[in-house]
């Protein structure tokens, strides 16, 4: 895993920032449309959801050619990387459907109390049961792209392969917590440092070192469950057991 992403992190860096700084611009200028009351707070989050899942599965598709690439000893620009992902148009929309679908309950959550202005339900979406239900679902399906942009399956594989074993779903948990606590940290350090520019730009940074990580990681869990999968395959009754 550490040989990968030693050979990797170059165009998979690149291709982070590709992807955050569109969204940040285009981020950046509705924030400043709202502030100045030409659009509806309500009209953000849905865009920024929708927009920001299309991204993702568009760079999680590049990242698996380059990762891909690597293993053949081929190299790609990133440039063309990038529009490489865009040929196989059909996966990158599925995935990006159901990366909008997995997304739609606290999307719904939000948009309600952003309609209801109701202050009772703000609890809610920081519940500790509403907490666990995301941080499952982000566990349950986080090799989502592996599964459809590889395997060409979908809801039902990736939960499976995120389930394959209690060494599997170990490494997943271990790796979603540190992103946690990256997360309350970033949040704890925006709340107590002056400078809010300073803290954005070192949030953005460690977004995409924390995405440049994960992609390794997750493409490592992935190949091993293969492995895993196809010695299974050929291995005797009582050998299987034993795997």
């Amino acid at each position: 895993m550490f040989a990968l992403l030693a050979a990797t992190w170059k165009r998979l860096l690149l291709l982070g920032l590709l992807a955050q700084l569109p969204f940040a611009v285009i981020f950046g200028v509705a924030f400043a449309a709202v502030h100045a009351g030409l659009v509806s707070p309500l009209a953000l989050t849905p865009v920024s959801v929708v927009l920001g899942e299309f991204l993702a599965a568009w760079i999680w598709a590049a990242s698996l050619i380059v990762l891909q690439a690597r293993a053949s000893g081929e190299q790609m620009a990133v440039w063309a990387t990038v529009r490489a992902a865009l040929r196989d148009w059909r996966q990158v929309l599925k995935l990006w459907a159901l990366f909008v679908m997995l997304s739609s309950p606290y999307l719904a959550y939000t948009v309600y109390f952003a309609m209801t202005l109701d202050i009772s339900a703000a609890p809610l979406l920081g519940h500790p049961v509403a907490e666990l239900v995301f941080h499952y679902l982000s566990f349950a399906f986080i090799l989502l792209p592996l599964a459809v942009l590889v395997e060409r399956r979908g809801l039902a594989r990736a939960f499976r392969l995120s389930h394959f074993s209690v060494r599997t779903a170990a490494v997943l948990i271990v790796w979603l917590v540190a992103g946690i606590a990256v997360d309350r940290a970033l949040d704890f350090a925006e709340a107590v440092v002056p400078s809010a520019g300073a803290t954005v730009a070192l949030s953005f940074l460690i977004d995409i070192a924390m995405g440049v990580i994960g992609s390794v990681v997750i493409y490592a869990i992935f190949l091993r469950i293969r492995t895993a999968e196809k010695a299974r395959e050929i291995a005797t009754p009582a050998q299987a057991a034993v795997l």
